[in-house]
């Protein structure tokens, strides 16, 4: 099963790629947000090659530590799509950020033993996947107020609470099975790799759809 998963975990790699070069190409002509969800895929890429190489090549072959410093640059980036774009500059969304990103660096520093495998036990990343999922539902009842839907933040706001639930549902369980049987905990991580790749498949092709050139209109 292990093999099985080694080979199959590159599936993430693999979609982090494409959507970078898709991202890349229209980035010139995107829309603001888009350009934050850009940074996103490529900060995607870069935790996972670091993963891998810690995970893998690194003579440690131990790179769990890697997991709260994307949380903390995943929780800033969708602070950032928030407060600018969907939740136009709410100070709810700021002040979620300043206090998540605190209690991030807190659990780096003082909480996590994250470089002892035993005693590993961050809830880094379920602090940042808490609080986007906040982000979301204030996104939702801002439109209650408004009644002025974004057809594209509207689809946005619903793919990433989606992701994000589930992230949260799976890395609240590896917290209490990191030292149990590789077996259980793998089930887990596939699920990771399966909602991770769905997710960036589905951001890519926000970022295609609303970058790519438009046809000019022909007439007569």
């Amino acid at each position: 099963m292990y093999e099985f998963f080694r080979y199959f975990s590159y599936t993430t790699i693999i979609v982090l790629l494409f959507g970078c070069a898709i991202g890349f190409f229209c980035f010139p002509r995107g829309r603001s947000v888009n350009r934050w969800l850009i940074l996103y895929l490529v900060a995607g890429l870069t935790s996972e090659l670091v993963f891998r190489y810690f995970g893998s090549i690194s003579a440690q072959r131990y790179n769990l530590f890697v997991v709260p410093f994307f949380a903390i640059t995943e929780l800033i980036i969708f602070s950032a799509i928030y407060y600018l774009h969907l939740l136009k500059r709410s100070p709810k969304v700021f002040l979620l950020g300043l206090f998540g990103a605190m209690l991030i660096i807190m659990d780096i520093l003082f909480l996590s033993q994250l470089f002892v495998i035993e005693q590993y036990q961050t809830y880094s990343k379920v602090i940042s996947d808490f609080l986007i999922i906040v982000y979301c539902l204030l996104y939702y009842r801002q439109l209650l107020k408004t009644n002025e839907p974004n057809a594209f933040y509207l689809k946005l706001n619903a793919g990433v609470l989606s992701y994000f639930v589930i992230n949260l549902l799976i890395f609240s369980s590896l917290n209490f099975l990191v030292n149990e049987s590789i077996n259980l905990v793998i089930v887990f991580w596939v699920l990771n790799v399966v909602a991770s790749s769905a997710f960036y498949l589905f951001l890519t092709y926000q970022i295609w759809q609303h970058g790519k050139i438009r046809k000019p209109l022909q007439y007569g």
